[in-house]
């Protein structure tokens, strides 16, 4: 056991644990003023991290980790593929359901975190600082973000489904809920989906499977103006895969004609 001081601040130490208390520095005989330092602190065995939701960064440089316990974890990625913890955050009281970016990456690195409770966070991975929290009364289990930046104003979009009907529209800097796609038949539950940007023809779309395995697509580009209007938009079309349990959708950007659909016991492509 040990006692340090220095002019910052002073450390107390033993086996199991670190606490850094900051110094209080006298300025006048009625007020004083603080030097505050982030500290993690924890016994000989880190804290549990079950992971739950995993996400790599559009760089490819970092490895982000969701948990049972709450908790967020970012991993360093070298080059040689060798992976090293880097940072816990704490920002979740619930389980972490799922994880995606939330801005231009390589303007801002931002991402955000969805839990069970229907918190939501924006993180900035740079710093570890959660530059916004907002809880809503729905579990996301996919988010996906869009922005059009000659067609569209802000931050973004956070496209948000779950455990709830159709697909969600969250302002991706504010958390707030800008609008809602919606089913004009069989509404349901979406269990994946993932935007496709068609430079052929210029425009985008929005790809969803729902539970009962029936694919939709929605525009999303030429869809901006009647989502800022508050209009209803709904699907441009819909087809029944006649398979369940769809895990995740993706489109192939070379041809712009092939989607590989993935289910818990085949695949498909379309």
């Amino acid at each position: 056991m040990s006692f340090e001081e220095n002019d910052q601040f002073s450390k107390f130490t033993n086996d199991n644990c670190v606490h850094v208390f900051p110094s209080l520095c006298a300025q006048d005989s009625f007020t004083m003023r603080s030097s505050l330092q982030a500290v993690a602190l924890w016994g000989r065995k880190a804290p549990p991290h079950s992971i739950t939701a995993i996400m790599i960064t559009d760089d490819q440089q970092m490895i982000v980790t969701g948990s049972q316990e709450g908790q967020l974890c970012l991993w360093n990625l070298s080059s040689e593929l060798k992976i090293s913890a880097k940072e816990l955050l704490f920002g979740h009281s619930a389980s972490v359901t799922c994880l995606a970016r939330a801005r231009d990456f390589s303007k801002q690195p931002f991402i955000v975190s969805a839990a069970e409770n229907g918190e939501m966070c924006v993180w900035n991975v740079t710093n570890g600082q959660c530059v916004e929290k907002a809880t809503l009364p729905y579990r996301h289990t996919a988010i996906c973000y869009y922005h059009c930046s000659f067609r569209m104003i802000g931050e973004g979009w956070l496209l948000c489904c779950g455990e709830y009907q159709d697909v969600l529209i969250i302002d991706a800097k504010s958390l707030v809920i800008i609008h809602t796609f919606i089913s004009s038949q069989s509404p349901d539950w979406i269990n994946c989906m993932c935007i496709v940007h068609s430079m052929r023809i210029q425009e985008d779309s929005l790809l969803v499977v729902s539970v009962a395995g029936e694919l939709k697509v929605w525009d999303l580009s030429s869809s901006i103006n009647s989502i800022q209007e508050k209009q209803d938009v709904y699907e441009k079309e819909s087809k029944f895969l006649n398979s369940l349990n769809c895990r995740t959708i993706r489109f192939c950007t070379y041809t712009e004609r092939l989607l590989l659909v993935v289910f818990s016991k085949c695949w498909k492509v379309l």
